[in-house]
């Protein structure tokens, strides 16, 4: 981690994002707790933020320990749905 850690402080990444988080709960207990506390070692490290997205089952997996619980600050967002297109040709 260390060798990732140093390869993204040298291209200046400012912020990690992880899509579909969610996935993370298809693993093994034991497999998904390391998953989740190479996160939060990540976290230290970089001292960047991290923004993860996925389903509720996202949550709960950051939910793992108090320590992620508190670092991962869940932000729902609103459904997101199409315009009306009937409306606008009028």
């Amino acid at each position: 981690m260390r060798y990732t850690c140093a390869i993204m402080d040298q291209l200046q990444v400012r912020m990690l994002m992880i899509d579909e988080l969610h996935n993370i709960t298809r693993l093994p207990p034991r497999a998904q707790r390391d998953r989740i506390l190479l996160l939060k070692s990540l976290s230290n490290c970089l001292c960047l933020p991290i923004v993860a997205a996925g389903t509720r089952d996202a949550e709960a997996a950051l939910r793992y320990n108090e320590q992620t619980a508190n670092r991962f600050e869940p932000f729902k967002l609103q459904r997101w749905r199409l315009p009306d297109l009937r409306d606008a040709a009028s």
